[in-house]
C-alpha cells in the first residue's frame, strides 16, 4: 500500500504556465494548467522540472514542492519563497513566462488525510505549512466538523499561507489556529496539543528535517504513539 503512494512518479505531464504571483514575504505562487492531470489529492506532491532551455545542470533542474490547489480549482498550484539572492532552479523559475512548460512528475506522496475521522493537529515551520493549505480546503469543501489544531512557527511574523488558512479553519468549531514566532511558545504550544481533543489526534509535521525530528522527540516524549504522528520532510527547504 505504502509503495501504491508513488505510483504517480512514474508518470509525467507537461503543464504550462499560467501564472505567477507575488505574495507578502516574497512567497511566489506559481499556476499551471491542470487540464493533463485527471485527479490528486491532499498533500500530494509533485517534481517540477524546468525547460531544457533554461541551460541549468540536469541535476539541479528540479524541485520537489508540494501542490496547493485542489483539481476543483481548476489549476495545480506550487509555491515557494524566493529570496533576492536565490538558486539558479528559482532564478529561472521567475523567468518564465505565461505559456512555458515545465514537466511535473507525479502527484505523488503518502502525506495524506486519513480515512478515520480523528481529530487532527497540523503543526509546520516557515514554507513547510504549504501542504496543509490543500487539506485545510478539503476540509472545507467536504464540510469536516472534526476538530483540528493548527500550530505555525515562523520567524519575524512571516507566516505564508495565513490569510488562505484563515480563510478555511477560521469560522470551524472546535479549532484552534496558533500562529508563533517564539520558540520557547511554540514548543509549549506542541505540548499543549496532546491530549487537546481527547487523546485519539493524528498528527502531521511538515517542515526541514531538523524541524521534524525536533517535533517528533517532543511528541514522542509526551506518549504519543509513532503510529499517530505522520510527517513530511521538505527535500528543497536548504535550497535558496
Amino acid at each position: 500500500m505504502f509503495l501504491a503512494h508513488y505510483q504517480g512518479i512514474f508518470t509525467t505531464h507537461s503543464i504550462p504556465l499560467i501564472r505567477i504571483r507575488q505574495e507578502e514575504h516574497r512567497l511566489f505562487l506559481f499556476d499551471f494548467d491542470s487540464q493533463s492531470i485527471t485527479d490528486w489529492q491532499a498533500g500530494e506532491h509533485g517534481i517540477f522540472a524546468l525547460p531544457a532551455n533554461t541551460r541549468i545542470k540536469r541535476k539541479r533542474s528540479w524541485r520537489a514542492f508540494s501542490i496547493l490547489s485542489l483539481p476543483e480549482e481548476g489549476l495545480l498550484r506550487f509555491a515557494t519563497q524566493i529570496p533576492e539572492e536565490c538558486s539558479a532552479y528559482k532564478s529561472a523559475l521567475l523567468r518564465l513566462r505565461q505559456g512555458d512548460e515545465i514537466l511535473l512528475r507525479g502527484p505523488f506522496g503518502p502525506f495524506l488525510l486519513p480515512k478515520e475521522n480523528n481529530p487532527l493537529i497540523f503543526i509546520a515551520n516557515g514554507i513547510g505549512i504549504t501542504p496543509f493549505r490543500s487539506m485545510a480546503a478539503t476540509l472545507a469543501e467536504r464540510d469536516d466538523s472534526r476538530p483540528l489544531g493548527l500550530l505555525h512557527m515562523a520567524h519575524l511574523q512571516e507566516h505564508p499561507l495565513r490569510p488562505d488558512m484563515e480563510g478555511f479553519l477560521g469560522n470551524r468549531t472546535n479549532t484552534v489556529l496558533r500562529f508563533l514566532t517564539n520558540r520557547e511558545g511554540f514548543a509549549d504550544g506542541v505540548r499543549e496539543s496532546v491530549g487537546m481533543f481527547g487523546g485519539e489526534e493524528r498528527y502531521y509535521l511538515a517542515g526541514s528535517q531538523s524541524f521534524i525530528r525536533d517535533v517528533k522527540r517532543l511528541l514522542r516524549f509526551q506518549g504519543v504513539p509513532r503510529r499517530h504522528i505522520n510527517t513530511d520532510a521538505f527535500w528543497g527547504l536548504s535550497h535558496s
